[in-house]
């Protein structure tokens, strides 16, 4: 993500951004497009959307920039838009039947929003999510989940079969994933974890 030509200066190029140099623009969006384009098809799971958000991103640091404050950071600015586009993105999903239908088949998003919900500091969210499930259903999800336990291994523990506990599982890992699409509150979190790491 470094850059060519003459050194790269971010203080001077916002102050020209915020005079409305189209070069000092350019500049900062070649410096910083391919990472957050990187992290945008990570949370995105979709190359074109990506691209979308990636554009609207840029238009609004344009339209916004005189409000730019030199002396803070960029990346961080950036990546608070991003988050906000992207959350918005899946408040709209949450809101169209067919979308969100075609995000509960898709693995690859939820696999990567699924690892910032396994991390300890959102162990409370987890928690909370857990707690709407049917007690079978819970418990065989914190076996597998949280305590690694093999399907055999659960089917031992709760005296069902194994067949039983990969229904309550995936009936589970669906519901969880169901909320997180519905949940605003909760994609943002997640959303802000993942994309930062990057």
């Amino acid at each position: 993500m470094g850059s060519t030509g003459h050194e790269y200066n971010e203080p001077v190029l916002l102050s020209k951004l915020r005079e409305g140099d189209q070069r000092a623009f350019k500049r900062l969006y070649d410096h910083f497009k391919m990472g957050l384009a990187n992290s945008l098809v990570r949370v995105l799971r979709d190359d074109e959307l990506a691209k979308d958000v990636l554009q609207e991103l840029f238009i609004r640091v344009w339209n916004n920039r005189e409000t730019i404050d030199p002396q803070l950071s960029f990346k961080a600015y950036l990546y608070r838009i991003a988050q906000n586009l992207v959350v918005d993105y899946y408040r709209k999903a949450a809101r169209d039947k067919s979308l969100q239908a075609l995000m509960l088949q898709e693995e690859g998003w939820y696999s990567h929003v699924e690892e910032q919900l396994d991390k300890k500091e959102n162990a409370a969210m987890l928690h909370a999510l857990l707690q709407k499930l049917p007690e079978q259903q819970r418990r065989a999800y914190v076996l597998h989940k949280i305590e690694e336990k093999s399907h055999q291994e659960i089917s031992e523990i709760m005296q069902i079969s194994a067949s039983t506990v990969n229904k309550h599982i995936h009936y589970a890992h669906r519901f969880v994933k169901a909320q997180l699409i519905q949940s605003p509150f909760y994609l943002r979190a997640l959303l802000i974890g993942l994309m930062m790491t990057l």
